[in-house]
C-alpha cells in the first residue's frame, strides 16, 4: 500500500487545486514540489493554484522549536517560520476535499459524503 504522504519522514503539507482562492492560504511552491511560501489569498488572482487542504506532517520538535507564543497559528505563526528553515513537500490531493471550518461548506459537506 502506497500512502499518500510517501517517506513519513518528509515533513509535508496536503494541498489542493481551486479557484476559490479567496477562501484559502495560497502556496507558492518550486519545480522541484517544495513550499517556498503560504499567503493569504489574493481575491484578484484568476485561475487555479494551489492552497492549502489543512494537513501538515511535522515533526514534534519542529512545533516546539517554532512557536512563538501560546496560544498560536498553525498557517500564520508556525509555518511560515518553519517553511524558511526546514525543506515542507507539497503533497497533492486529486480528491474530494472539503473545508468543513466553515459553516456554509460543513453544511454542503452533509450532502456530499456518505453517512458513515
Amino acid at each position: 500500500m502506497v500512502s499518500l504522504w510517501g517517506d513519513l519522514r518528509v515533513q509535508s503539507i496536503l494541498c489542493k487545486r481551486t479557484t476559490s482562492l479567496n477562501l484559502y492560504d495560497y502556496i507558492d511552491y518550486s519545480s522541484d514540489g517544495y513550499v517556498r511560501s503560504i499567503s493569504r489569498s489574493s481575491v484578484s488572482f484568476k485561475g487555479e493554484q494551489y492552497v492549502n487542504a489543512g494537513a501538515v506532517l511535522l515533526a514534534s520538535n519542529s512545533i516546539l522549536s517554532y512557536t512563538p507564543h501560546i496560544p498560536c497559528s498553525l498557517e500564520h505563526d508556525l509555518l511560515p517560520a518553519i517553511i524558511s528553515d526546514i525543506p515542507l513537500k507539497m503533497i497533492t490531493n486529486p480528491g474530494l476535499s472539503i473545508d468543513i471550518g466553515l459553516p456554509e461548506t460543513l453544511t454542503a459537506a452533509t450532502s456530499l459524503l456518505p453517512v458513515i
